[in-house]
């Protein structure tokens, strides 16, 4: 993932607000995809723009937009509609474990050049490479008062809570 990619975010909850916090401090365009009352808060911790989950005319909007989907949610929902959002070189990712398997066709995979994969969220290795970009403070999802503000000198982000910084990015 390159920080000019523009990212899904499926399954806005704690693991979902880090990411949403994680990707606007990469510089990436993020879209939360989430309930109608989650959309605000969705805002709130870093989605460019959240979009209702549960509207099929979403997914005709989004269609080949986004390069990554990183999964968080752990529901079963149409995977085809979210993989129809992915551009070429897409990657529907998962980190959430769902309670059904993955079904989709293998032919819009190959021909749209789109792959599936996932990872355990709390690898060693990732944990470390995480704690190195976010800096010495953590960033709890549930801290409404964090907000992410870009650093105009340096184009990099800084978390500021109450007006002092809590972390670097």
């Amino acid at each position: 993932m390159k920080p000019t990619d523009r990212v899904g975010v499926v399954g806005i909850g704690g693991l979902g607000h880090l990411a949403l916090m994680f990707l606007k401090a990469w510089g990436c365009d993020v879209v939360a995809f989430t309930s109608e009352a989650k959309k605000g808060e969705a805002i709130e911790f870093g989605a460019t723009q959240a979009v209702s989950s549960r509207d099929p005319s979403t997914f005709a909007k989004l269609q080949g937009s986004l390069d990554f989907l990183l999964v968080t949610a752990t529901a079963s929902l149409d995977w085809q509609a979210y993989l129809n959002c992915l551009g070429p070189k897409g990657r529907l990712h998962f980190v959430g474990i769902t309670p059904d398997p993955v079904s989709t066709s293998v032919l819009p995979l190959i021909f749209g050049q789109r792959s599936i994969s996932g990872v355990a969220a709390r690898q060693p290795a990732h944990r470390d490479e995480n704690a190195r970009f976010r800096g010495p403070a953590p960033r709890r999802p549930g801290d409404r008062n964090v907000s992410d503000v870009a650093d105009q000198r340096s184009g990099r982000a800084s978390c500021q809570r109450q007006g002092r910084t809590i972390a670097s990015c």
